[in-house]
Parts: C-alpha cells; sequence; structure tokens
C-alpha cells in the first residue's frame, strides 16, 4: 500500500498525507511483527526448557496449519481412554490393597498345632505312640480391626478408580466439544469468511487507485482482512491444542497432532 500510494501522491492524485497515513500503518504492523517473533522466541525457549534443551533444537516453525476437512474418530479416541497412566496406577493400588487384605486375613486364621510322640510305661518294657492336635479357642475377634481397616482401605482404592475415570471422560468431554467447535470456526473461515474478506479488499485497493474511494476505506478493508486471517488463525490454534489434549487423555498418541504441524 505504502508504493501505491507514493505513486498516486507523485501523480498529483493523493495528499501527501495518506503517505504518511499508510507509513504509519507499516511501521505499527511491523511493531506487531517483532512482537510476535519474540513471543515465539519466548515459547521455543520454554518448550526447549522442558527437556533442558537450547531453543534451537525446537526446529523451525512453518506457521502454517491445516485443519482437515473431517474429524477424528471420537469412538476409537474414547476406547484409549482406558490406558491413561493415571487409570493404571490406580489399578496398581487396587492389587496392592487386595493383597495387604489377603495378608491381614490370614493373620486372623488361628493356628493349628500338631504334636506327637513315644511315651514309655512305666516298667519300660511297653511304649505308645502318642498324637495331638491343638486349635486355639478365639476367645476375641482374631484381627478383624486391620482386616476391616484393611477392606477400606480397598474399598477407597477402587473408588479413586471410579473417580479418575469420572474426571478423564468429563475432561475428555471438554476437549471434544473445543475440537468441534474449533473445526467448524476453521472451516467456516476457510471456505467463506476468509475469501469473502480477501475479495471485498482486492476490490476496495482497486477502486481506490482508479481514484473511486478514499484511502480510509482500503485501510479498513486491510484491517478487516487482517482480523479475519488472525481469528482463522486463532481457530486452528485452538483445534491443534484440543487435539493434544485428546490425544494425551487416550493414554497414547496416534501421530495426529504430528501429522498436522508438518504436513506440506
Amino acid at each position: 500500500m505504502v508504493a501505491a500510494v507514493d505513486q498516486r501522491v507523485k501523480a498529483g492524485a493523493a495528499s501527501p498525507a495518506e503517505s504518511a497515513r499508510t507509513r504509519a500503518a507499516l511501521a505499527a504492523a511491523a511493531t506487531e511483527h517483532a512482537r510476535a517473533e519474540a513471543s515465539l522466541a519466548v515459547a521455543q525457549a520454554t518448550l526447549a526448557a522442558t527437556w533442558g534443551g537450547e531453543p534451537d533444537e525446537v526446529g523451525a516453525v512453518a506457521g502454517v496449519l491445516r485443519v482437515p476437512d473431517a474429524l477424528p474418530d471420537r469412538a476409537e479416541l474414547l476406547s484409549r481412554l482406558d490406558q491413561h497412566p493415571r487409570l493404571a496406577l490406580q489399578r496398581r493400588q487396587i492389587d496392592s490393597r487386595r493383597s495387604a487384605l489377603a495378608l491381614e486375613q490370614s493373620q486372623g486364621v488361628p493356628d493349628v498345632t500338631v504334636g506327637g510322640g513315644l511315651r514309655f510305661l512305666r516298667d519300660g518294657s511297653d511304649a505308645g505312640l502318642v498324637a495331638g492336635v491343638s486349635v486355639p479357642l478365639p476367645a476375641r475377634n482374631q484381627n478383624q480391626g486391620n482386616i476391616r481397616a484393611a477392606r477400606e482401605t480397598l474399598a477407597g482404592a477402587e473408588l479413586g478408580v471410579r473417580a479418575v475415570e469420572v474426571e478423564l471422560r468429563t475432561a475428555f468431554s471438554a476437549a471434544w466439544q473445543d475440537l468441534a467447535v474449533s473445526h467448524q470456526a476453521a472451516r467456516n473461515l476457510r471456505e467463506q469468511a476468509l475469501p469473502a474478506t480477501t475479495e471485498a479488499y482486492a476490490a476496495v485497493r482497486h477502486a481506490y487507485e482508479q481514484g473511486q474511494l478514499p484511502l480510509m476505506d482500503v485501510l479498513d478493508a486491510q484491517r478487516a482482512l487482517v482480523a479475519v486471517r488472525r481469528e482463522f488463525l486463532d481457530a486452528e490454534t485452538a483445534y491443534a491444542l484440543a487435539l493434544a489434549r485428546l490425544e494425551s487423555l487416550a493414554g497414547a498418541p496416534s501421530g495426529a497432532v504430528i501429522h498436522l504441524l508438518t504436513q506440506p
């Protein structure tokens, strides 16, 4: 726009104020671009710090996302929710609590003592085989307190599994909702809003170059186009983040996020 306005100013078809106005808009855009680059550098450094690396290890960012036309298979992602590490940990705790309960129950069983031997008569000429079984009478509850505590601990662990399952399913539903909403928004912006806004900007700019519209109309159309592009990028980013959340909840990555970020 700066070049186009300068040509009109040189031709005497526009005021020098219009040239100053477009240069101010260019300077503001350059400042915003510098801020975006700084934010990118911070994000790369933060990401690299998670494994103790350097920002240059993150690699170049293409800056292009392509939301697919169709959503991923919800049933397939939901079926892998059972593989989440938190559920595996809770199930191991249940196994441990069951072993502890079995141990406490075994300690509550009375010990049976079996004895035997030879007994000689007084004159020493005869001997007899003597055997005996001793079973203690339970005068009070045998280890019932520890058994009851072990059962309660086991019940708590089983409730913990159900609580984790509910929490994971709730998080899955929220992430899927975000994925579906951002997917629809990205498709609508890509297929409808962005082409229409681009066409409108081109028409307004052409009319300005023909002397039919003032510069402010061109700048307004340009700002509208930038706003739609930003909204489109935000929708694609929201889709990628929601997809990453779903993959983490599914317990094992399916590669959908990697494909989304690395596709040509």
